[in-house]
């Protein structure tokens, strides 16, 4: 279950089945897809992303990162507007990336925000690559190299 802003776990209307989303993001017609869970235990995701079979079963052109593991809370420190991951994202994709391609592509934005999580000691994000989705342009790198 996906809980939103408010949830409750005795009021089942207040959460979404993960397997919902799944399956639209597996019916859709867009070939490149980037899905960003920013909540505790998001990683969890993952294993109902690959429906616990194969790499095969991983939804083709999919990107996806989880803001923590399927054990941790992520972390939302009261008084932000955003929690720590996506904090880092939207940094990440506003002030660009020092030293690093010219484009930043779904993998360089997760690898820098994994090690900017793991430096601030915040939780370690995870993420699964459904075919070519680690590939995916996001943007042009204001401090790209060549």
């Amino acid at each position: 279950m996906l809980g939103l802003v408010e949830s409750n776990q005795y009021k089942t209307w207040t959460a979404m089945e993960f397997d919902r989303l799944r399956e639209q993001i597996a019916d859709s017609p867009v070939g490149s897809r980037l899905l960003v869970l920013d909540s505790c235990y998001s990683g969890a995701a993952l294993d109902t992303l690959s429906a616990g079979l194969s790499s095969a079963s991983r939804i083709e052109g999919t990107y996806v990162m989880t803001s923590s593991n399927a054990t941790n809370a992520s972390r939302a420190p009261q008084g932000d507007h955003f929690t720590t991951f996506s904090g880092e994202i939207i940094r990440s994709l506003t002030d660009g990336i020092q030293g690093g391609p010219r484009v930043i592509d779904t993998d360089t934005l997760f690898r820098h925000v994994r090690a900017s999580c793991e430096e601030q000691g915040w939780p370690v994000p995870s993420r699964q690559i459904g075919r070519d989705g680690d590939r995916v342009e996001l943007m042009s790198n204001r401090w790209g190299q060549p």
